[in-house]
């Protein structure tokens, strides 16, 4: 069994709430194992014997709830290889500042990439690294120009982001049993 990690674009925003419990409900119904949940925003840890499809996840998200639900899926492996890269761990920042990861859906290209770099001010930085887009907000995210509509636009791709805070707890959950 390997461990595996789905990120949940949308989830508990409006009319669109997902009971943890339900949502991990799902999850065994779907046949993965030993699932588990953290906070409130879709990130879904669990086991399973074969690499996922997402489809099939997002086609059981949407049999289950009655919506469309965007994942983005990654390997315990992949989870805490981008927590161990961030690439503003070290920079010293004001209480304001934000770090987050945009997981995205798939790799955009390296134009799209090079583009997106180019997008840096001197209050938001955006590094793109293969499915992910690591952003820093210096100044908050309530003056940066950071959004998922602004990725979608200079990356050509959608994607769901989480802090660096919850990245971290996610390398540390599947990390605990020491699986890939």
């Amino acid at each position: 069994m390997a461990r595996y990690v789905a990120l949940l674009r949308g989830i508990n925003l409006g009319k669109r709430r997902i009971k943890m419990e339900d949502l991990r409900a799902c999850f065994a119904a779907m046949g993965f194992a030993d699932v588990t949940t953290y906070i409130a925003s879709g990130n879904v840890v669990f086991d399973a014997p074969e690499p996922p499809d997402v489809a099939s996840i997002e086609a059981g998200l949407r049999a289950t709830f009655g919506y469309a639900v965007p994942v983005a899926l990654r390997t315990a492996a992949e989870i805490r290889a981008v927590a161990a890269a961030n690439p503003f761990a070290d920079e010293a920042l004001d209480a304001a500042a934000k770090r987050y990861v945009c997981f995205l859906f798939a790799e955009p290209g390296a134009a799209a990439q090079a583009a997106m770099a180019a997008q840096s001010t001197e209050s938001d930085t955006f590094t793109p690294k293969g499915r992910e887009l690591y952003v820093l907000c210096r100044k908050g995210t309530n003056l940066s120009i950071f959004s998922d509509a602004f990725v979608e636009k200079h990356l050509g791709v959608s994607g769901t982001t989480r802090n660096m805070t919850t990245v971290a707890k996610l390398a540390a959950l599947v990390g605990d049993r020491g699986r890939a």
